[in-house]
């Protein structure tokens, strides 16, 4: 599994990233960080060896050798990163329920075939 890594926060320094590294089977290839957090992708990218840094969504998500992203970043923006990803064809790993407001479950087999959606909460 070739996977990008979205965000630099607490979820992802504490939770994502060394779960990840312990884990068979995973390669993460990218992470991702808006332009004023580069410095913290930059410094997490050399920790655990990742080869990419983008702070440039698009790039990433252009990139064919990423199969898997996970959304580590703020709730408030979980429903637009993941949209993008899955329009773009990627598979998607989010870990919070997205705003009733914003979706219902069954969009994501909408915008691609192979996903799955679990809502976390109604």
């Amino acid at each position: 599994m070739k996977l990008a890594i979205l965000g630099t926060g607490k979820i992802v320094q504490e939770g994502a990233l060394p779960a990840i590294q312990q884990a068979d089977g995973i390669d993460t290839v990218a992470i991702f960080a808006r332009p004023k957090s580069q410095g913290k992708a930059e410094q997490l990218a050399a920790r655990y060896g990742i080869p990419q840094v983008y702070t440039d969504y698009e790039a990433l998500l252009a990139n064919p050798g990423i199969e898997f992203v996970y959304v580590g970043l703020i709730n408030s923006v979980h429903y637009e990163y993941t949209k993008k990803a899955l329009l773009a064809g990627k598979n998607v790993i989010v870990e919070s329920h997205l705003p009733r407001r914003q979706l219902r479950c069954t969009s994501f087999a909408h915008w691609h075939a192979r996903s799955i959606a679990m809502c976390l909460r109604p």
